[in-house]
C-alpha cells in the first residue's frame, strides 16, 4: 500500500472518530446563554472525598499504574468571555493541542503530534493524567482524569476522544473572574488524582481577566505550591493590557517549593496571546487561535517532558526528515528563548 493511501485511511479514520470530516477544525457551537450555574446538572461534578469519581467513565484505563504527571486545564467561563468568540476559541485551543498526529512518514513511522511525542518520549513512567476544569464564579470539574499511556495501543484514540469532548463541552455559567476559588477547588481536584503521581502536578490557566477575589489569592497560591503543584498561565490580551505581567506577579508559582512527598512545584511560565481585530462592523478583538494553539502546545509539551527532552524531540524530527517536524513556526523560537 502506499505512502499517500495510508496517510489517507489513518487521517480519515481519525476524522470519523472524532465525529466526521472536518470536526477537528470547527469551533464548537456554544450552549444557549443565560444558564445558571446552580441548576446546571453536570454528571462529572465529584462528590466529595470521591477518587474514584475523578476517573473519566469512558476514556480512563483500568490501570492503577502511576502517572509521571498531572495536569488540570482550566476554562475561563466569566463575564468577559464571550458565548460567540472567546469560551470556543479556549476549547478549540485545548482540543487541537491534545488532537493526535494521524497517517505516515516516508520511512513508515507513525506521526505523532507535539504533546504526543512528548508522552512518548519520557523515559520510565510514560503517562500523563489530563482533567478540564472551568470557573467563573464558582469553579467545576468538567471533564474527569483520562490516563494517556504511552504504552497503550489506544493513545490516539484516547487524545482524540479527549479533545472532541473539550471542543464539544458545553458553557456553563458566566460570572466574575475568581481565581482564588480556583485554585482553592484545584487543590482537591489535583490532589485526588486517581493516580499516584511520580513528577510533576500542574494547573494550567486561559484567561482574559483580572482576579475579583484578590485577597485571597496569595494564599492559595502558596497553599497549591506547598503541595507541589506548579501553575502555568496563557494571557489573551493587548499589549497594552500587560496581562502577562500581572500573571507573572499575581497568578503563576513564583518560586521552587519543596512539598512532603518529594514533588516540587517550580517557578511558573506565561504564555501571552495577543488578541487582534477582526474585520466586521463591530471590529470584535478575536485572539489568533493558531498563535494560541501553538503556545499551548509548546507549554503542554514541556510539563510533559520537561524543556530539556523538548530540545531531544526536536532533534529526533531533524534526524528523520531534514526539518523541525514537531515544532510549527514560532514554536521553534520559543524552544530556543526556553533555553536561553
Amino acid at each position: 500500500m502506499s505512502v499517500c493511501r495510508r496517510n489517507f485511511l489513518a487521517y480519515a479514520g481519525g476524522l470519523a472518530l472524532a465525529g466526521g470530516i472536518g470536526a477537528p477544525f470547527r469551533l464548537a457551537a456554544a450552549s444557549p446563554p443565560g444558564q445558571d450555574s446552580q441548576s446546571f446538572a453536570d454528571p462529572y461534578e465529584p462528590p466529595p472525598e470521591d477518587p474514584l469519581a475523578y476517573r473519566h467513565p469512558v476514556l480512563a484505563s483500568r490501570s492503577s499504574a502511576p502517572v509521571a504527571s498531572a495536569i488540570a486545564l482550566a476554562i475561563d467561563t466569566s463575564a468577559s468571555i464571550t458565548d460567540e468568540l472567546e469560551y470556543p476559541f479556549q476549547c478549540e485551543m485545548y482540543a487541537r493541542s491534545l488532537t493526535p498526529g494521524f497517517g505516515f512518514y516516508a520511512d513508515g513511522s507513525p506521526r505523532q503530534s507535539l504533546v504526543e511525542e512528548a508522552i512518548c518520549h519520557k523515559a520510565g513512567n510514560k503517562a500523563v493524567a489530563v482533567c478540564v476544569v472551568d470557573f467563573g464564579s464558582r469553579p467545576m470539574l468538567r471533564i474527569p482524569y483520562v490516563d494517556l499511556r504511552a504504552d497503550d495501543p489506544h493513545l490516539k484514540w484516547k487524545m482524540l476522544g479527549l479533545a472532541q469532548e473539550i471542543r464539544t463541552l458545553p458553557r456553563r455559567e458566566t460570572g466574575s473572574t475568581m481565581f482564588a476559588s480556583l485554585l482553592k477547588y484545584s487543590r482537591g481536584v489535583i490532589g485526588y488524582c486517581p493516580w499516584p503521581i511520580t513528577e510533576r502536578r500542574m494547573l494550567d490557566i486561559c484567561s482574559d481577566g483580572t482576579a475579583q477575589d484578590f485577597a485571597a489569592l496569595y494564599s492559595e497560591r502558596e497553599a497549591l505550591a506547598e503541595m507541589g503543584v506548579t501553575i502555568n498561565a496563557l494571557a489573551i490580551g493587548n499589549p497594552d493590557e500587560d496581562l502577562g505581567s500581572y500573571y507573572a506577579r499575581n497568578l503563576v508559582t513564583r518560586r521552587e517549593t519543596e512539598s512532603r512527598d518529594g514533588i516540587d512545584s517550580m517557578p511558573g511560565y506565561v504564555w501571552s496571546v495577543a488578541r487582534k481585530r477582526t474585520i466586521g462592523a463591530k471590529g470584535v478583538l478575536a485572539p489568533d487561535l493558531n498563535e494560541a494553539v501553538r503556545a499551548m502546545k509548546m507549554k503542554i509539551s514541556i510539563e510533559v517532558a520537561g524543556i530539556e527532552d523538548l530540545g531531544r524531540i526536536a532533534g529526533r524530527g531533524l534526524a528523520r526528515n531534514g526539518t523541525l517536524r514537531r515544532l510549527y513556526p514560532g514554536e521553534h523560537s520559543a524552544v530556543l528563548r526556553a533555553f536561553t
